[in-house]
């Protein structure tokens, strides 16, 4: 019966412990932050190629989507309260490009 206990707690050891460890490798993956507006969001790092750069800080319909943190030289950081997909979308259909002219990322890395 001991033996039995034993197992027993140790399968809930583990299995909180693989728990723990999804839960922080999601939040180090993409971390939520609180936008200039207060909304929780994610950084995204927004890269255009081949293509002008459009002007992200003044287009009043991607400042419902995210919050542009900084702009270098070629393309933005913004804080986004949606996901990559939708950011994507959002680029795709509101200034034309194809997939292969921009990349949205985290930039996170886990090891």
């Amino acid at each position: 019966m001991e033996t039995f206990f034993n197992f027993i707690i140790g399968i809930a050891i583990v299995a909180g412990l693989v728990y723990l460890i999804i839960a922080m490798r999601k939040k180090l993956i993409a971390p939520r932050y609180q936008d200039a507006k207060g909304r929780s969001s994610v950084t995204y790092f927004i890269t255009f190629k081949g293509v002008e750069i459009p002007d992200l800080e003044q287009d009043t319909a991607f400042q419902e989507l995210a919050t542009v943190k900084y702009k270098n030289e070629d393309g933005y950081c913004v804080a986004s309260v949606v996901n990559d997909a939708k950011l994507k979308d959002f680029l795709k259909t509101a200034y034309n490009l194809k997939p292969n002219q921009y990349t949205v990322s985290t930039r996170q890395l886990v090891y």
